[in-house]
């Protein structure tokens, strides 16, 4: 099964995704060291990732991942199962992050390592673009809309990584660059506050992201205990109105149903005490083009 990148919106039906297997060396640091809520519990957050994978597949997603790396176990990085900020597969290419914050540097030259492995010489070329280091990106505050990249500058990404990618993506790509409010932590990423599941819908937490993007449909959700706490929009787009979301909210997912979406669910309770879950730690490889 060769790697390869393709992804000319966030809807298309998803084929393939790279996913961090935790190690128990991955936890190093107390939680607010590492940036979580609390540290999990390994067993049971292991076991919530292999029946994430396990969902996947069924929906018919191939999962790479670094079960069998060889550097894995070397890996002491927290964050590293939250892959979607380490990069953004834009058309045919990956746009390798660049972290702000100390504890999540090195990650991003992780992927690359594990890029290059997964992807020996005799397969298919992949194409990685990297930023300089005045620049500071992660891969879910970039959302692809066709001929247009929407990029979130603030609390994780800066303007001269916009402007770079700007750049690398000229001759395909118009750059939408939206302002994040400084103010707030949370979400950390655009991702955190939107995430578009179809040409023309869109579902976000309008309290903290009011940006339509130009979208016609808007499935607004409020800042109640399940959006907040149990993150219940941090969800994977599938296909188009076809998600994956934690399994326990319902109220956001009767919310969901009832703007036409259908919904999957897998556990995600030891996921969400690391500050992430589903959305973050999938970074989406191929969709089929729309």
């Amino acid at each position: 099964m060769d790697l390869t990148f393709a992804q000319n919106s966030e809807y298309g039906r998803l084929k393939s995704v790279l996913l961090h297997i935790p190690t128990k060396t991955d936890f190093i640091l107390d939680a607010e060291e590492a940036m979580f809520t609390e540290l999990p519990n390994f067993v049971a957050l292991h076991d919530e990732v292999e029946e994430y994978i396990y969902n996947l597949n069924n929906l018919g997603i191939a999962v790479y991942s670094d079960r069998d790396f060889p550097d894995r176990h070397h890996n002491r990085k927290p964050n590293q199962i939250f892959m979607r900020d380490l990069g953004a597969v834009v058309g045919n290419v990956l746009i390798l992050a660049k972290p702000r914050f100390p504890v999540r540097q090195g990650e991003e030259k992780y992927l690359q390592s594990l890029l290059q492995w997964l992807n020996p010489p005799s397969s298919a070329p992949v194409i990685v673009a990297t930023l300089d280091s005045e620049c500071f990106f992660e891969g879910a505050d970039l959302l692809v809309l066709g001929d247009t990249v929407v990029i979130n500058v603030g609390f994780r990404t800066n303007e001269r990584a916009a402007v770079q990618i700007g750049s690398l993506l000229k001759d395909k790509y118009k750059i939408k660059i939206v302002q994040h409010n400084r103010a707030l932590t949370i979400p950390q990423h655009i991702l955190g506050a939107t995430h578009v599941i179809g040409p023309d819908t869109l579902i976000q937490r309008v309290e903290l992201h009011s940006d339509d993007l130009g979208f016609k449909n808007v499935v607004e959700l409020y800042e109640t205990k399940e959006v907040v706490n149990r993150y219940s929009m941090n969800v994977v787009t599938i296909a188009e109105n076809e998600i994956i979301m934690p399994g326990d909210c319902p109220t956001t997912r009767l919310e969901f149903e009832n703007a036409g979406i259908k919904c999957h669910t897998s556990p995600m309770n030891e996921i969400r005490k690391m500050s992430g879950g589903f959305a973050c730690m999938t970074l989406p490889l191929e969709r089929e083009n729309v």
